[in-house]
């Protein structure tokens, strides 16, 4: 009995405060809504990047980008590499210009809280 009311407490302070997000902060209920990444497309020998704002009123928008090598070696691990305003629903990365594969993800930052990360897109410019 006592398991049982452990996991229903659990459950319950889980729907009330949120779980984790993806990397690892506390999410809490009514946390800004996560973009959604469209595509990146080659564009003048680098990418542009498209997503959907899924949440109407974010203050910010953080664009992080991850970078591999042709043989598939990560060089560069996700780090913001674009600060924009909440409004912004694309950009065009001119420093990704190597023949690498980039991987872009983003959230929502509002009120001083962030959204999960977006779903992740890749491509290469070459």
């Amino acid at each position: 009995m006592k398991g049982i009311r452990a996991l229903v407490t659990a459950g319950l302070v889980l729907g009330v405060f949120g779980c984790s997000s993806e990397d690892g902060d506390a999410t809490l209920a009514g946390a800004p809504k996560a973009p959604r990444m469209e595509e990146a497309i080659k564009m003048a020998g680098s990418l542009h990047v498209t997503w959907v704002n899924e949440e109407p009123a974010c203050d910010g928008v953080e664009l992080e980008r991850r970078t591999t090598s042709p043989a598939g070696q990560v060089v560069a691990d996700f780090a913001v590499v674009y600060r924009l305003p909440g409004a912004v629903d694309n950009k065009h990365d001119g420093t990704a210009t190597e023949d690498a594969t980039y991987t872009y993800r983003a959230r929502c930052v509002k009120a001083g809280q962030t959204s999960a990360y977006s779903n992740e897109i890749s491509a290469n410019p070459k």
